[in-house]
């Protein structure tokens, strides 16, 4: 495989990465310092949610 070919996967798949990071985030860390009845009241299905 030529040179410019590996270089260029590389720029790709370092794009990807950046992309995966922005839409995934790093910033989840929060969730694991829920209560136990917080984590439920956030993931609650709501009775407005539901519809008639």
């Amino acid at each position: 495989m030529p040179a410019h070919w590996k270089k260029k996967i590389d720029e790709i798949i370092e794009r990807k990465v950046q992309v995966a990071e922005n839409v995934v985030g790093t910033g989840e860390d929060w969730l694991t310092e829920l209560s136990n009845d917080e984590l439920k009241d956030i993931l609650a299905l709501r009775e407005e949610a539901v519809g008639e």
